[in-house]
């Protein structure tokens, strides 16, 4: 094994085998290729062994891993943060399919905000109310989350900073993704970002000493963008580009922007305006401009310094006296009293529309991913944005679960190049292919066969099995839920899967946990991380789901928890913070974490899958695949090793409770 730092400082991994296992496509297409007169032939689903040179000409044609890639974790040893890097893919400088992110508090918040034993929040797990985090979820992990430089509050001037930003444009990872950018903007926010000088009110001077209003807001923000993007695909990046949704203050009415003096003559290919003189403000490009004489609606259209060539010749205004175009055609010969009115609404669309034009220019390297459709009701209007029923929490700003689950579908099936031909990276290593292995510690009984045997706490058994199976327990919190238990087959091949029916009169929160066994071997200042897949069931009426590994020590008796897909709060509007109602499948994965400082005694290891019940309703949900397993940890400022490298096992028919390598620190 080769080890290589990046700028970051975070590990990049690549195995000294000059060999990889790959498939063909599974359309059929491509079974048969050809390199430098070395031909490969196989069929969907079985993998031949590739010699490493050859390996970026038969991934371009569609080959890939038909097994999943082993798992590392990586710790920043600055900030304590921990991703998931897949060995084997990682080139030196850092990973291809790392996604670092910047936005405002609508990407800070992919971090879970719930109580994590006074731990930092990027050690307390990832919020469900992310879409990127719903998107990681929902792909099974096909990506993982770099650098994040999302700052709370910030408008775009702010964030893209040139001191915040260098990490991610020096981080060597492959992808730039921007969240949801304009709203602080917009709204001439940014008071509250630590990034100063702030807004508060247009018109204001920016970060970048820019002076800006609601009529040039739009082109003031998506330069600032296009400009972080150029540079970001000059260091060697692809770029996601969200386009803004807005929030509830969006909706605002028309402000005047200026008052004018001026003519209108019929023109070519546009009418044109002659401003004679300004009694206050700007006038700019989309405003809309009313007085005696002028039609209504009509739009400015062109400036010196945009869509010039509207008029003839050029035009020459540049927010002052001069020529502007026009949207309509119109005659107005005697000097009139104009009234220019522009709404943060239209300046919404404005911003868009600058990024959709940009990103055309830029194909294979922008992708938008436009949220729009995903989180915007049908029964808004081109004047004001209405957002689904039960998506938005506090002001109508940020996302509860639901709205994040939305946006993470829509970015999935938007920018199908961010998982593209990369291998499924699974969520465990070794546990559910060999559930004896000493170590993924918890005992997985549902391998095993039992369908009872375990736990059941206060929820009431109406129907089905009456307890989970051996060494699982299954608690409700409300004596009145009932549950409907039965394990079978899972549907992927991996040992059985509990599926289980939790309906409630009331609000509730079920959970569903294994243990490590008793004597489970660990050590103090090991590393472990928990999850399982979890699938529920079309029809399922509020709730969500999250995972929760719980390390436990006996002394002194404390427990430290990292999360998995947390949930937000109560939406908008006082309802409740729910999942969808389509069938879903989530892919929960905790963050590496460790006993809590000070402990002497260790006690029990378990993750826990929490169904969460905001209100009477009923909730079907199957789980596979669980696991806590201990982690290999590199601490590239020691350079030393902790913990456990585990990788899959690649003969699990043989039940030989042993992956394919096992290797300890040191």
């Amino acid at each position: 094994m080769r080890v290589f730092l990046s700028a970051l400082m975070w590990l990049s991994i690549t195995f000294s085998a000059m060999a990889a296992t790959l498939a063909p496509p599974s359309d059929g297409s491509h079974s048969s290729v050809t390199v430098s007169g070395r031909t490969y032939t196989s069929v969907p689903g079985v993998a031949i062994t590739v010699p490493e040179f050859d390996v970026p000409t038969l991934r371009s044609n569609g080959w890939t891993n038909a097994i999943t890639d082993d798992v590392i974790y990586l710790k920043d040893p600055v900030t304590g943060a921990f991703k998931p890097a897949l060995i084997g893919l990682m080139p030196r400088t850092g990973s291809d399919v790392t996604v670092d992110a910047v936005s405002d508090s609508r990407m800070a918040d992919m971090f879970a905000a719930a109580s994590c034993n006074n731990d930092p929040l990027v050690q307390c797990g990832l919020s469900g109310t992310n879409f990127l985090v719903q998107a990681q979820a929902q792909s099974n992990y096909a990506f993982q989350i770099g650098v994040n430089k999302a700052s709370s509050g910030c408008r775009s001037d702010q964030y893209l900073y040139p001191s915040n930003i260098a990490s991610i444009l020096n981080s060597g990872n492959a992808w730039l993704i921007f969240g949801y950018p304009f709203v602080n903007d917009v709204n001439a926010g940014g008071a509250a970002c630590a990034i100063q000088p702030g807004g508060g009110a247009f018109p204001f001077t920016n970060a970048n000493g820019v002076l800006v209003h609601l009529s040039n807001v739009a082109l003031v923000a998506a330069t600032n963008i296009t400009t972080v993007a150029d540079q970001a695909i000059a260091a060697g990046k692809r770029v996601i580009i969200s386009l803004e949704p807005g929030n509830t203050a969006t909706n605002t009415n028309a402000q005047t922007v200026a008052t004018f003096s001026g003519t209108i003559a019929t023109g070519a290919p546009n009418a044109v305006l002659t401003v004679t003189a300004v009694a206050s403000g700007t006038v700019y490009q989309n405003q809309t401009i009313s007085g005696s004489g002028v039609t209504a609606g009509t739009i400015i259209m062109g400036t010196a310094a945009y869509n010039s060539n509207l008029c003839t010749p050029a035009c020459t205004g540049s927010g002052g006296t001069g020529t502007y175009a026009l949207g309509t055609s119109q005659t107005l010969a005697a000097p009139t009293s104009i009234t220019a009115t522009y709404t943060n609404l239209a300046a919404l669309y404005e911003f868009n529309g600058y990024l959709l034009a940009y990103a055309a220019t830029k194909p294979g390297r922008v992708f938008v991913y436009d949220p729009r459709s995903a989180l915007w009701s049908p029964t808004g209007s081109s004047t004001a944005i209405v957002f689904k029923p039960g998506i938005m929490v506090d002001s109508g700003t940020h996302y509860g679960w639901l709205g994040g689950w939305l946006g993470g579908t829509a970015l999935l099936a938007q920018v199908p190049a961010l998982t593209q031909n990369v291998p499924n990276v699974g969520i465990a290593s070794i546990n559910y292919l060999s559930p004896g292995n000493p170590f993924s510690l918890i005992n997985n009984p549902l391998f095993n066969g039992t369908q009872t045997g375990g736990t059941l706490t206060t929820c009431n058994p109406a129907t089905g099995n009456a307890t989970p199976p051996t060494g699982w327990q299954v608690t409700c919190a409300q004596a009145t839920t009932t549950t409907n238990m039965s394990v079978a087959a899972d549907a992927n091949g991996y040992g059985n899967a509990l599926t289980i029916t939790f309906t409630s009169t009331v609000a509730d929160t079920a959970t569903i946990r294994n243990n490590s066994p008793a004597g489970t071997i660990r050590n103090l200042n090991d590393w472990f991380s928990g999850g399982a897949v979890v699938a529920v069931a079309a029809g399922s009426s509020h709730c969500t789901v999250f995972g929760e590994n719980q390390i436990n020590s006996t002394t002194p008796s404390q427990t430290r928890s990292s999360f998995s897909m947390f949930p937000g709060g109560t939406v908008s509007g006082g309802g409740t913070n729910d999942g969808p109602t389509t069938a879903y499948t989530v892919n929960l994965r905790t963050p590496p974490a460790q006993h809590i400082t000070g402990t002497t005694q260790t006690g029990f290891l378990s993750f826990r899958i929490n169904v969460a019940l905001s209100a009477a309703g009923s909730c079907t949900v199957t789980v596979s695949r669980p696991f806590v397993d201990r982690v290999k940890v590199y601490n590239p400022l020691t350079k030393m090793f902790s913990g456990w490298l585990l990788q899959r096992d690649l003969d699990p028919a043989s039940n030989d409770n042993a992956p394919a390598s096992l290797l300890k620190a040191g």
